[in-house]
Protein backbone atom coordinates (compact mmCIF):
# COMPACT_ATOMS: atom_id res chain seq x y z
CA UNK A 1 0.00 0.00 0.00
CA UNK A 2 2.84 2.32 0.83
CA UNK A 3 4.40 1.62 -2.56
CA UNK A 4 1.09 2.32 -4.26
CA UNK A 5 0.75 5.60 -2.30
CA UNK A 6 4.23 6.71 -3.33
CA UNK A 7 3.52 5.83 -6.94
CA UNK A 8 0.23 7.76 -6.92
CA UNK A 9 1.85 10.83 -5.30
CA UNK A 10 4.69 10.78 -7.83
CA UNK A 11 2.17 10.59 -10.66
CA UNK A 12 0.29 13.56 -9.20
CA UNK A 13 3.50 15.58 -8.91
CA UNK A 14 4.52 14.76 -12.48
CA UNK A 15 1.04 15.63 -13.70
CA UNK A 16 1.04 18.96 -11.83
CA UNK A 17 4.53 19.85 -13.11
CA UNK A 18 3.51 18.95 -16.65
CA UNK A 19 0.36 21.07 -16.33
CA UNK A 20 2.35 24.07 -15.01
CA UNK A 21 4.86 23.74 -17.82
CA UNK A 22 2.09 23.56 -20.42
CA UNK A 23 0.38 26.60 -18.87
CA UNK A 24 3.66 28.49 -18.91
CA UNK A 25 4.20 27.59 -22.57
CA UNK A 26 0.67 28.70 -23.46
CA UNK A 27 1.20 31.99 -21.59
CA UNK A 28 4.45 32.62 -23.47
CA UNK A 29 2.75 31.91 -26.79
CA UNK A 30 -0.10 34.29 -25.97
CA UNK A 31 2.37 37.00 -24.93
CA UNK A 32 4.34 36.51 -28.16
CA UNK A 33 1.16 36.77 -30.22
CA UNK A 34 0.12 39.94 -28.39
CA UNK A 35 3.57 41.43 -28.91
CA UNK A 36 3.39 40.74 -32.65
CA UNK A 37 -0.06 42.32 -32.90
CA UNK A 38 0.82 45.28 -30.71
CA UNK A 39 -1.23 44.15 -27.74
CA UNK A 40 1.71 44.39 -25.38
CA UNK A 41 2.39 47.94 -26.53
CA UNK A 42 -1.26 48.83 -26.01
CA UNK A 43 -1.12 47.41 -22.50
CA UNK A 44 1.96 49.49 -21.72
CA UNK A 45 0.34 52.62 -23.11
CA UNK A 46 -2.59 52.15 -20.76
CA UNK A 47 -0.29 52.51 -17.79
CA UNK A 48 -0.95 55.96 -16.44
CA UNK A 49 1.92 58.38 -16.06
CA UNK A 50 2.20 60.81 -13.24
CA UNK A 51 1.20 64.38 -14.22
CA UNK A 52 4.58 65.80 -13.27
CA UNK A 53 6.34 63.09 -15.28
CA UNK A 54 4.26 63.97 -18.35
CA UNK A 55 5.08 67.67 -18.00
CA UNK A 56 8.74 66.84 -17.54
CA UNK A 57 8.74 64.73 -20.70
CA UNK A 58 7.10 67.52 -22.70
CA UNK A 59 9.55 70.08 -21.31
CA UNK A 60 12.55 67.87 -22.17
CA UNK A 61 11.35 67.53 -25.76
CA UNK A 62 11.85 71.26 -26.30
CA UNK A 63 15.23 72.04 -27.87
CA UNK A 64 17.89 73.68 -25.65
CA UNK A 65 17.68 77.32 -26.76
CA UNK A 66 13.88 77.35 -26.76
CA UNK A 67 13.88 75.50 -23.43
CA UNK A 68 15.94 78.25 -21.80
CA UNK A 69 13.69 80.92 -23.35
CA UNK A 70 10.59 79.08 -22.11
CA UNK A 71 12.07 78.76 -18.61
CA UNK A 72 12.76 82.51 -18.41
CA UNK A 73 9.24 83.30 -19.61
CA UNK A 74 7.63 80.97 -17.08
CA UNK A 75 9.85 82.35 -14.32
CA UNK A 76 8.73 85.91 -15.08
CA UNK A 77 5.09 84.81 -15.01
CA UNK A 78 5.64 83.02 -11.69
CA UNK A 79 7.08 86.22 -10.17
CA UNK A 80 3.93 88.04 -11.25
CA UNK A 81 1.66 85.31 -9.83
CA UNK A 82 3.46 85.49 -6.48
CA UNK A 83 2.45 89.14 -6.22
CA UNK A 84 5.85 90.69 -6.77
CA UNK A 85 6.08 93.84 -8.95
CA UNK A 86 7.01 92.04 -12.16
CA UNK A 87 6.30 95.00 -14.43
CA UNK A 88 8.58 97.25 -12.40
CA UNK A 89 11.32 94.61 -12.27
CA UNK A 90 11.29 93.31 -15.85
CA UNK A 91 10.36 96.23 -18.12
CA UNK A 92 12.75 98.42 -20.08
CA UNK A 93 13.62 101.66 -18.31
CA UNK A 94 15.97 104.34 -19.62
CA UNK A 95 16.86 105.38 -16.08
CA UNK A 96 17.90 101.83 -15.13
CA UNK A 97 19.95 100.64 -18.06
CA UNK A 98 22.59 99.29 -15.71
CA UNK A 99 20.20 96.47 -14.79
CA UNK A 100 21.38 94.16 -17.53
CA UNK A 101 18.59 91.60 -17.10
CA UNK A 102 15.91 93.99 -18.32
CA UNK A 103 16.50 93.52 -22.09
CA UNK A 104 16.12 89.75 -21.58
CA UNK A 105 13.09 89.85 -19.32
CA UNK A 106 11.36 92.48 -21.46
CA UNK A 107 11.26 90.04 -24.40
CA UNK A 108 10.34 87.08 -22.18
CA UNK A 109 7.55 88.35 -19.91
CA UNK A 110 4.24 87.52 -21.61
CA UNK A 111 2.07 88.82 -18.82
CA UNK A 112 -0.19 87.02 -16.33
CA UNK A 113 -1.62 83.56 -17.08
CA UNK A 114 -4.29 83.92 -19.76
CA UNK A 115 -5.39 82.56 -23.14
CA UNK A 116 -3.30 85.24 -24.84
CA UNK A 117 -0.21 84.08 -22.97
CA UNK A 118 -0.95 80.43 -23.85
CA UNK A 119 -1.29 81.31 -27.56
CA UNK A 120 1.96 83.27 -27.48
CA UNK A 121 3.80 80.38 -25.82
CA UNK A 122 2.38 78.00 -28.42
CA UNK A 123 3.61 80.09 -31.36
CA UNK A 124 6.90 80.78 -29.58
CA UNK A 125 7.71 77.09 -29.07
CA UNK A 126 6.26 75.78 -32.31
CA UNK A 127 8.05 78.15 -34.68
CA UNK A 128 11.09 78.51 -32.45
CA UNK A 129 11.51 74.74 -32.72
CA UNK A 130 11.38 75.05 -36.52
CA UNK A 131 14.19 77.63 -36.54
CA UNK A 132 16.36 75.72 -34.06
CA UNK A 133 15.87 72.45 -35.94
CA UNK A 134 16.80 74.10 -39.22
CA UNK A 135 19.71 76.29 -38.12
CA UNK A 136 21.06 74.58 -35.01
CA UNK A 137 21.18 75.68 -31.38
CA UNK A 138 24.14 78.04 -31.78
CA UNK A 139 22.58 79.90 -34.71
CA UNK A 140 19.24 80.15 -32.91
CA UNK A 141 20.87 81.57 -29.78
CA UNK A 142 22.54 84.17 -31.99
CA UNK A 143 19.22 84.94 -33.69
CA UNK A 144 17.55 85.51 -30.30
CA UNK A 145 20.46 87.74 -29.24
CA UNK A 146 20.23 89.86 -32.41
CA UNK A 147 16.46 90.18 -32.15
CA UNK A 148 16.73 91.13 -28.47
CA UNK A 149 19.25 93.87 -29.33
CA UNK A 150 17.10 95.27 -32.16
CA UNK A 151 13.88 95.17 -30.14
CA UNK A 152 15.57 96.72 -27.09
CA UNK A 153 16.75 99.65 -29.20
CA UNK A 154 13.28 100.08 -30.72
CA UNK A 155 11.62 99.79 -27.32
CA UNK A 156 13.84 102.43 -25.75
CA UNK A 157 13.34 104.85 -28.65
CA UNK A 158 9.58 104.34 -29.03
CA UNK A 159 8.76 103.82 -25.36
CA UNK A 160 7.69 100.17 -25.28
CA UNK A 161 8.77 98.55 -21.98
CA UNK A 162 7.69 95.00 -22.89
CA UNK A 163 8.44 93.36 -26.22
CA UNK A 164 7.71 89.65 -25.72
CA UNK A 165 4.86 89.74 -28.24
CA UNK A 166 7.19 91.47 -30.70
CA UNK A 167 9.74 88.66 -30.23
CA UNK A 168 7.06 86.07 -30.96
CA UNK A 169 6.13 87.98 -34.13
CA UNK A 170 9.80 88.10 -35.18
CA UNK A 171 10.20 84.34 -34.68
CA UNK A 172 7.02 83.61 -36.63
CA UNK A 173 8.05 85.99 -39.43
CA UNK A 174 11.53 84.51 -39.96
CA UNK A 175 10.15 80.98 -39.73
CA UNK A 176 7.41 81.75 -42.26
CA UNK A 177 9.98 83.00 -44.78
CA UNK A 178 11.68 79.59 -44.96
CA UNK A 179 8.82 78.10 -47.00
CA UNK A 180 7.01 81.30 -47.88
CA UNK A 181 4.58 79.79 -50.41
CA UNK A 182 3.59 76.73 -48.37
CA UNK A 183 -0.11 76.37 -47.58
CA UNK A 184 -0.83 76.10 -43.84
CA UNK A 185 -4.09 75.89 -41.84
CA UNK A 186 -5.17 78.86 -39.76
CA UNK A 187 -8.05 79.67 -37.45
CA UNK A 188 -11.71 79.29 -38.45
CA UNK A 189 -10.79 76.61 -41.02
CA UNK A 190 -8.93 79.07 -43.25
CA UNK A 191 -5.93 77.99 -45.31
CA UNK A 192 -3.32 80.70 -45.84
CA UNK A 193 0.12 81.00 -47.38
CA UNK A 194 2.99 80.78 -44.89
CA UNK A 195 4.25 84.34 -45.42
CA UNK A 196 0.81 85.68 -44.48
CA UNK A 197 0.86 84.11 -40.98
CA UNK A 198 2.45 87.00 -39.00
CA UNK A 199 0.06 89.49 -40.60
CA UNK A 200 -2.96 87.29 -39.88
CA UNK A 201 -1.85 87.01 -36.25
CA UNK A 202 -1.69 90.81 -36.11
CA UNK A 203 -5.24 91.13 -37.46
CA UNK A 204 -6.56 88.56 -34.96
CA UNK A 205 -4.98 90.43 -32.04
CA UNK A 206 -6.44 93.73 -33.21
CA UNK A 207 -9.90 92.18 -33.48
CA UNK A 208 -9.71 90.42 -30.11
CA UNK A 209 -8.51 93.56 -28.28
CA UNK A 210 -10.70 95.85 -30.40
CA UNK A 211 -7.85 98.29 -30.80
CA UNK A 212 -5.54 99.19 -33.65
CA UNK A 213 -2.79 99.77 -31.07
CA UNK A 214 -2.50 96.00 -30.65
CA UNK A 215 -0.76 95.93 -34.02
CA UNK A 216 2.32 97.78 -32.73
CA UNK A 217 4.13 94.78 -31.18
CA UNK A 218 3.58 92.82 -34.38
CA UNK A 219 4.86 95.69 -36.51
CA UNK A 220 8.03 95.94 -34.40
CA UNK A 221 8.54 92.18 -34.46
CA UNK A 222 8.05 91.90 -38.23
CA UNK A 223 10.44 94.80 -38.76
CA UNK A 224 13.11 93.28 -36.49
CA UNK A 225 12.68 89.86 -38.07
CA UNK A 226 12.92 91.31 -41.57
CA UNK A 227 16.22 93.03 -40.72
CA UNK A 228 17.71 89.67 -39.72
CA UNK A 229 16.20 87.84 -42.71
CA UNK A 230 17.30 90.53 -45.16
CA UNK A 231 20.96 90.61 -44.13
CA UNK A 232 21.31 86.83 -43.77
CA UNK A 233 19.28 85.59 -46.74
CA UNK A 234 18.09 88.26 -49.20
CA UNK A 235 21.16 90.50 -49.41
CA UNK A 236 23.63 87.61 -49.97
CA UNK A 237 21.32 86.22 -52.68
CA UNK A 238 21.53 89.60 -54.44
CA UNK A 239 25.32 89.43 -54.44
CA UNK A 240 26.06 91.31 -51.22
CA UNK A 241 28.04 90.21 -48.21
CA UNK A 242 26.10 88.31 -45.57
CA UNK A 243 25.73 90.21 -42.31
CA UNK A 244 24.49 89.28 -38.84
CA UNK A 245 25.82 85.73 -39.17
CA UNK A 246 26.59 83.82 -35.96
CA UNK A 247 30.27 83.73 -34.94
CA UNK A 248 32.18 80.52 -35.52
CA UNK A 249 33.05 80.05 -31.85
CA UNK A 250 29.36 80.07 -30.92
CA UNK A 251 28.54 77.48 -33.56
CA UNK A 252 31.46 75.33 -32.41
CA UNK A 253 30.29 75.61 -28.79
CA UNK A 254 26.54 75.10 -29.18
CA UNK A 255 26.20 73.51 -32.61
CA UNK A 256 25.53 74.90 -36.05
CA UNK A 257 23.26 73.91 -38.92
CA UNK A 258 22.72 70.14 -39.20
CA UNK A 259 24.57 68.25 -41.90
CA UNK A 260 22.86 66.28 -44.63
CA UNK A 261 21.86 62.65 -44.32
CA UNK A 262 25.08 61.74 -46.15
CA UNK A 263 27.80 61.38 -43.53
CA UNK A 264 30.48 64.04 -43.80
CA UNK A 265 28.56 66.20 -46.27
CA UNK A 266 27.03 69.55 -45.37
CA UNK A 267 24.83 70.97 -48.12
CA UNK A 268 25.27 74.55 -46.89
CA UNK A 269 29.03 74.14 -46.95
CA UNK A 270 28.82 72.62 -50.43
CA UNK A 271 26.70 75.56 -51.63
CA UNK A 272 29.26 78.05 -50.27
CA UNK A 273 32.08 76.19 -52.00
CA UNK A 274 30.10 76.14 -55.24
CA UNK A 275 29.40 79.87 -55.00
CA UNK A 276 33.10 80.56 -54.33
CA UNK A 277 34.17 78.51 -57.34
CA UNK A 278 31.65 80.33 -59.50
CA UNK A 279 33.07 83.72 -58.47
CA UNK A 280 36.62 82.52 -59.17
CA UNK A 281 35.60 81.15 -62.53
CA UNK A 282 35.71 77.51 -61.53
CA UNK A 283 32.05 76.79 -62.38
CA UNK A 284 29.78 78.26 -65.06
CA UNK A 285 32.69 80.29 -66.42
CA UNK A 286 33.17 81.10 -70.07
CA UNK A 287 35.10 78.49 -72.08
CA UNK A 288 38.64 79.36 -72.90
CA UNK A 289 40.58 79.21 -76.14
CA UNK A 290 39.07 78.34 -79.48
CA UNK A 291 35.67 77.41 -78.08
CA UNK A 292 35.33 80.85 -76.57
CA UNK A 293 36.16 82.55 -79.83
CA UNK A 294 33.54 80.51 -81.66
CA UNK A 295 30.88 81.37 -79.15
CA UNK A 296 31.81 85.03 -79.25
CA UNK A 297 31.46 85.03 -83.02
Amino acid sequence: QSNQYVTVSCNKLSTSSTTSQSNHMVENKIRSALLLRGGEMIRKKKLKKKPLQGLRDVFNQVLPANRVYLSISLFCTLIHVLGLPAQALFGLDKSQLWQIWRPITSVAFLGPPSMSMANSLFFLIRYGQVLENMNGTGAHVWFLFVETAILTLLGLVLGFPFLAQAMVAAIVYVSSRMNAMEKIPFQFGLVITAWQLPFCMMIIDCLSQQSAGAAWPHVLGIFAGHIYHFFTEIWPALGGTARLLPPDWLLAKLGGPPSSNVKGVSWKKREKETAGQAKKGGLFSKPKGRARKLTEK
